[in-house]
Formats: structure tokens, sequence, C-alpha cells
């Protein structure tokens, strides 16, 4: 029952050893099943929203070049490596990545909100 609330409660988070938290892996909240390239392309609402992800990601990708040129390396290339991902998901080998993306961009998102 919620073992990182435990492990603050008795005290194991203080010390040498605050390193175990940030070394927890992002949970993915759901999974995708396979499902072939045929089922969805009749699907004219699955259709739409795979044309929506590929414009997001040429956004996020365009984001990324504009930091890159800027001078943000790290922000550009971390941003490129999302992209990247993003790209990878919406094809049709690696739709199962899509959870995992969708993940990595929300606490993406979260991280430039709080700074």
């Amino acid at each position: 029952a919620l073992p990182p609330f435990m492990a603050a409660h008795l005290g194991l988070l203080a010390g040498p050893a605050m390193v175990a938290p940030a070394c927890m892996p992002l949970p993915v909240l759901f999974s995708v099943p396979f499902i072939s390239p045929d089922a969805w392309l009749a699907n004219k609402r699955a259709r739409a929203f795979h044309r929506a992800c590929v414009i997001c990601v040429y956004a996020q990708g365009a984001f990324a070049l504009m930091k890159l040129a800027r001078g943000d390396l790290i922000g550009g290339l971390y941003d490129g490596v999302m992209c990247a991902m993003g790209s990878f998901s919406t094809d049709a080998d690696g739709i199962r990545m899509m959870p995992s993306y969708v993940m990595i961009c929300g606490f993406n998102g979260v991280l430039g909100l709080l700074q």
C-alpha cells in the first residue's frame, strides 16, 4: 500500500538514501494492444487521431529545432529525442511505445510548468 509514503513515514528517505526516490521508473498507466494497421485504418476516428498525433510530433520537432537554433543544446536534444520517440510511436510498428511517449511528454510538460 503506497511504498514511497511508507518509506517516508518510517524515515527511510533521510540521509544518503535520498537518491533512491530519484531512480524510480515512471509507471505506464495503460497499455496499447497490438492492432493491425488494416483494422485501425478502416476507422475514420482512428485516422483522425493518428493525423493529430503526427501533426503534434511535427510541431514538437519544429520547437526542438528552434531550441537548438537559440543555443539551448540540452533542451533541444531532449525535445529531439522525444520527437523521434513520438515519430516511432505513430508508426504501425511502434504503436506499443505510445503510452511511454505520452508519459514522457506529460512529465516534461509538468516540469515546464514548474519552471
